[in-house]
């Protein structure tokens, strides 16, 4: 029991400097070392919030140590396996790294967390015949891995930012991180960097539009003067020797981000991928229907029809959904599926038929709007509510498709959309 009022003690230190205290959780440990101490501690903050830490801390939902870190084989039998197993160490060491960073301990939601919000490629760096496997944390601060597979073993590489660009087969990443450039060579399983540079953006004025300004590559400042480029953070070259030291490695015209022409995989897919080299909707088929009826009711009738409300994790299915809306000519349509919004601060989710839900951080995210002004019922946006619910809109200005966040009755707020409503039925064939 003491170990878990050690843990509240200090979730308590971090509310208590959340709230704008200025005393730091190693001096709040070492001025108060009694359990008297920790109870004053509960009564002075928030009580019943430290209570529920407590009773989840004692029921085991917010610390396990039985979490134990992923350990990587000297050895593999082959490059699919190799990635199953980095997959795993990667979450763990990167939500370690985030709890180490707050001071809290690491819970088995924290590794999921990360699971789940990654983005993971396989994409071809050198010249051989085995992709690497390149994780996006999607987010700057994140960065992003690479993993190559070589002589059995795994060898894997951080980047800063959440992409990179390369040529296919050159060897070859090209890094940029705000300014911050890195070019890293893939040869034989090893990776190193061969180039660093830097460059600066500027604005002139300070009402600026990004969109509309000009922009120099110089000094820090509005009166550019002189161009300001950098070699290995420490020679001030020209702007044509800055490119012609990036050139050397990489035709930087000619290079591709990561995810510009590579598919996009989430968690359960990549698994799918590495395990049976198929992602779980192979051979999936779809059936469109256009009636008007709500997102219950479409639900429970995909499930008479031996099928399910789709659930699109995949860019495959998401290829596939939006040929057939243009083949069976019904782009003026909106589909329900089976995405649900977070309840309570959660994250949206997909539902299958048998009630399981899995996390909604999938490929869609990058054709996704969350609402539209058209579905506003009083001259502003649609409040979101927790039983809000997922419709796929095609859009013939970019022959794409996108996912919304509407009613489950969304003629109760929109009759303009009578006589277009419908839903996707999928079916594991």
């Amino acid at each position: 029991m003491k170990r878990y009022r050690l843990i509240l003690f200090m979730i308590i230190c971090s509310l208590l400097t959340a709230c704008g205290q200025t005393t730091s959780v190693s001096e709040a440990i070492v001025s108060s070392t009694s359990e008297t101490m920790i109870s004053e501690s509960v009564t002075e903050t928030e009580p019943e919030r430290a209570e529920e830490i407590l009773e989840e801390v004692s029921a085991g939902d917010v610390y396990d140590e039985t979490i134990q870190r992923p350990e990587m084989k000297e050895a593999y039998s082959n490059w699919r396996e190799a990635y199953l197993d980095y997959i795993e160490y990667q979450a763990w060491e990167t939500a370690k790294w985030v709890a180490d960073w707050w001071k809290r301990p690491l819970t088995k939601e924290d590794i999921e967390w990360e699971i789940n919000h990654n983005s993971y490629y396989l994409i071809y760096v050198d010249n051989d015949d085995i992709p690497e496997l390149f994780i996006s944390s999607n987010s700057f601060a994140g960065g992003c891995d690479v993993a190559t597979y070589y002589n059995k073993s795994c060898i894997n590489w951080h980047l800063r930012n959440e992409s990179a660009k390369y040529i296919p087969n050159s060897g070859y990443l090209y890094t940029d991180a705000k300014g911050a450039v890195y070019i890293t060579r893939l040869v034989n399983g090893k990776f190193d960097i061969v180039m660093t540079g830097e460059y600066h953006i500027y604005y002139p004025g300070e009402n600026w539009d990004i969109e509309e300004c000009e922009y120099w590559i110089g000094k820090d400042s509005d009166d550019v003067t002189q161009d300001d480029f950098k070699m290995d953070y420490e020679n001030t070259v020209t702007e044509q020797e800055y490119k012609a030291a990036i050139a050397k490695y990489m035709d930087i015209d000619k290079a591709v981000w990561v995810g510009d022409e590579d598919i996009e995989y989430q968690y359960e897919e990549i698994v799918s991928i590495l395990k049976t080299g198929h992602t779980r909707s192979d051979n999936h088929r779809y059936e469109l229907i256009r009636t008007d009826i709500t997102w219950d009711q479409a639900f429970e009738a995909a499930q008479k029809a031996d099928g399910y409300l789709a659930v699109v994790t995949g860019e495959d299915e998401y290829e596939t959904i939006r040929e057939q809306i243009e083949d069976e000519n019904l782009k003026d349509s909106l589909f329900y599926v089976s995405y649900i919004n977070g309840k309570n601060g959660e994250e949206n989710k997909w539902i299958y038929s048998d009630k399981t839900e899995e996390t909604a951080d999938f490929i869609l995210h990058q054709n996704c709007q969350y609402g539209d002004s058209e579905y506003s019922v009083d001259n502003g946006e649609l409040n979101f509510r927790d039983d809000d619910v997922g419709i796929i809109k095609y859009s013939s200005s970019d022959s794409d498709i996108y996912l919304y966040l509407v009613p489950k009755d969304l003629l109760a707020y929109a009759e303009k959309y009578k006589g277009r409503i419908g839903y996707i039925i999928e079916y594991d064939e």
